[in-house]
């Protein structure tokens, strides 16, 4: 799959103590640590242009496929218990609001679910 642009993304990170994070880690996995702390993320973006890029389809073909969508995922930073393998991102949660980019996940191995997520000017309410 290729992607476009994320638009209006959004990182937010809080410290959290390794062994607490580690406890929601499958084996094989252990925090990665920054300066003595584990990290847990939530990531909300905009997807534009997702679409299929196999070898041999069109470009404009391929573009015409396309769609965007909202995400928002719940993650970790992890390395492996063994071998110098290099450190990655765990995903507690991948959730994203188009079913068709959440077919093509599944089909990659990865746990993306549906979820609705309005998104845009006026799309979310404040209260005091």
């Amino acid at each position: 799959m290729r992607h476009d642009a994320w638009k209006d993304a959004l990182f937010v990170s809080w410290p959290i103590d390794p062994a607490m994070i580690a406890r929601h880690l499958p084996d094989g996995l252990i925090p990665d640590l920054h300066e003595g702390q584990a990290w847990v993320s939530v990531v909300a973006l905009t997807e534009q242009g997702i679409y299929p890029f196999p070898v041999g389809l069109p470009l404009s073909l391929a573009r015409w496929l396309g769609l965007s969508h909202h995400a928002v995922n719940v993650r970790t930073y992890v390395r492996p218990t063994e071998g110098g393998a290099l450190p990655g991102i765990f995903f507690f949660s991948l959730d994203c609001s188009a079913l068709l980019p959440v077919l093509g996940a599944r089909a990659r191995y990865l746990a993306f679910r549906i979820a609705m997520q309005p998104c845009g000017e006026g799309s979310m309410e404040t209260r005091s």
